[in-house]
């Protein structure tokens, strides 16, 4: 469970460096 919630933040931290 923490495994997915730390991948969906790395997902959301990597939109913001994208932009």
């Amino acid at each position: 469970e923490h495994k997915i919630r730390e991948k969906e933040l790395t997902e959301r931290l990597v939109q913001l460096e994208v932009i």
